[in-house]
């Protein structure tokens, strides 16, 4: 599960990165890496991943908040086993939390002149390693990350092995379309 999150976020680096030829207009620049968009994304993600990891205090607070997911992503057994939950419609939230992300992008584009995006396109197929339109960028390291883990991690997106072992199977898998029609679309969600 937490390799599916990673594996998304790694593929919207590169999308963005390789579009770099072509900058993006300032409006959806200043908007998505606004403090406020990328602490709520942050944000998402982390409750939504690991709200039964979090101490009571912690729990109690988002609570009152208001903030608590309605479906959650996984939970744990009695002897402290992790699960994965795919039947419980929290990748319907997933899914919706981005094309409403993607949604707010492609209203602010409308409102431009003379940008060359009219809106976000997906790409037909992930770029594989070696794609002379979509290069990967080369691995970097985030200032303020702690210690040697993230920089790992960091490197791992990046390799020719995480994109053949990871991103081209799951690529496969929502391409194939006996493979979409046996699960919900929360099933879907929760699995990308």
């Amino acid at each position: 599960m937490k390799y599916c999150l990673l594996a998304i976020v790694a593929l919207v680096l590169i999308q963005l990165s390789a579009q770099a030829v072509i900058p993006l207009p300032a409006e959806v620049t200043a908007f998505s890496g606004s403090r406020a968009q990328r602490y709520y994304h942050l944000f998402f993600h982390s409750v939504r991943l690991n709200f039964y990891r979090l101490g009571r205090k912690q729990q109690h607070a988002i609570r009152n908040l208001g903030w608590e997911p309605p479906r959650i992503a996984s939970c744990f057994k009695n002897d402290g086993t992790e699960v994965a939950l795919y039947g419980n419609d929290n990748g319907e939230d997933f899914l919706l939390m981005h094309r409403r992300m993607i949604n707010r992008v492609n209203a602010i584009l409308k409102t431009l002149v003379n940008n060359p995006y009219k809106k976000i396109v997906g790409w037909k197929t992930v770029p594989a390693p070696g794609d002379k339109d979509y290069p990967v960028p080369a691995a970097y390291e985030i200032p303020g990350a702690d210690g040697a883990g993230v920089k790992a991690m960091v490197d791992l997106f990046k390799s020719d092995d995480f994109y053949w072992d990871e991103m081209k199977p799951r690529e496969d898998l929502l391409r194939d379309t006996d493979n979409l029609k046996s699960q919900s679309l929360g099933e879907l969600g929760a699995q990308t």
